[in-house]
């Protein structure tokens, strides 16, 4: 090698390009999918939808995971989900059996996920689909990435509904991109109750009274304690639940006005259906709707990420986007690497000047490295892993 310099120096700038082409090519990552011994499975149903009607689908959902060998227990919650609180809405922690008791110890917990997907996504009574939990629990609630689309040109919360309805369009037909939906609670069916002020003040009843009276009939009041056995109760006043199974049977409930009369509430209040949002989404301060998905069978979750900014990129003027969770401390980390590597060669640089008391030597020694970057990108190449922070 000492007699013939020229031909191993061409050879170390070859091996130099062709780890620089690796990592070039290598797809991106940040955590890998784990088996952390159980999955979740999430439901909603259409806006207005019953609770009885959730029920019934929730029952559905646990009775299918209940019937798979790889399923050990299943804990439903019904009115509750990470994207929001309603009669529409349930998540089901399907918990797994231990590794050494599963039909197929070999087999991960995300093909056990997407096996439940293609069971029970298409389902026609409500929105079903299985992700597997965050590596990171703090960073996340569910796994996949983490899209918030935002109105900063207040174009209005329809129109940013539209925009996100065409961003998920276009991204159910990418190849990359598994799973995409929206998380949150749509525009959903309200009453509101129009109180006639003129009519009321005519009728000698105060806002304040009718107010009271609607209060007590969607929640309770309280009244005072009694003694009972020697403990302190409460008497609380709620109304019957068949008089709140239509607004007309509401509006039979009566206020007292100033003289002591018992008058109905349908003499003083008219009422109209409505559709509007459950909740203003906002990021950062500015109005948002989040997207969420999961990366296909084959590809990275950087590829994914890369796959949602090239269709972001369309975006008319007025609306961006930003990452947030995981997804965020992934493009974060990503920006990151280049600098850390430098920052670590000139580290170990500094340390090998010191120990060896020059600065010629630690050239030599550093010449290693590209061939240790070798070796570590040729082994995640043979394997077909993403260049995440473990490597």
């Amino acid at each position: 090698m000492i007699h013939r310099p020229i031909r191993i120096l061409l050879l170390y700038v070859a091996l130099v390009a062709v780890v620089i082409w690796s990592l070039w090519r290598l797809p991106s990552g940040f955590l890998p999918e784990e088996d952390q011994g159980y999955f979740i499975s999430v439901l909603q149903l259409p806006a207005g939808a019953t609770q009885a009607r959730a029920a019934e689908v929730l029952e559905e959902v646990e009775a299918y995971m209940l019937a798979q060998p790889d399923v050990d227990k299943v804990v439903g919650v019904l009115g509750f989900s990470f994207f929001g609180n309603g009669q529409n809405t349930g998540i089901a922690f399907v918990r797994l059996k231990d590794w050494e008791t599963r039909p197929n110890p070999e087999q991960h917990a995300q093909q056990i996920v997407m096996r439940a997907n293609q069971a029970l996504f298409p389902s026609s009574e409500a929105m079903i689909f299985s992700v597997n939990p965050p590596p990171i629990p703090e960073l996340a609630a569910i796994g996949g990435f983490d899209f918030r689309l935002q109105d900063r040109g207040d174009h209005g919360r329809e129109a940013l509904q539209q925009q996100l309805f065409q961003l998920l369009g276009t991204a159910s037909n990418h190849p990359a991109l598994m799973g995409v939906r929206p998380e949150g609670l749509g525009a959903s069916p309200q009453l509101q109750l129009i109180i006639d002020r003129e009519r009321a003040m005519a009728h000698g009843v105060s806002i304040e009274a009718i107010n009271s009276v609607l209060s007590t009939a969607f929640g309770s009041l309280y009244v005072n304690d009694f003694l009972h056995s020697g403990r302190v109760l409460q008497v609380i006043v709620q109304v019957e639940p068949e008089q709140m199974s239509t607004p007309d049977k509401l509006l039979e409930l009566k206020v007292r006005n100033h003289h002591g009369e018992q008058i109905p509430l349908a003499e003083l209040i008219h009422y109209e259906w409505r559709t509007g949002g459950n909740k203003l989404d906002r990021y950062n301060g500015v109005p948002a709707l989040k997207l969420a998905g999961s990366p296909a069978p084959g590809y990275t979750t950087g590829e994914a990420l890369a796959a949602m900014e090239s269709i972001a990129a369309d975006l008319p003027a007025g609306y961006d986007f930003q990452w947030s969770g995981t997804s965020y401390e992934e493009k974060l980390s990503g920006s990151q690497a280049p600098l850390l590597f430098g920052l670590s060669i000139l580290v170990v640089f500094m340390c090998l000047a010191a120990l060896y008391e020059s600065w010629s030597v630690p050239f030599a020694v550093m010449l290693v490295v590209p061939l240790g970057l070798f070796g570590a990108v040729a082994g995640l190449m043979l394997r077909e892993l993403p260049n995440d922070v473990y490597f």
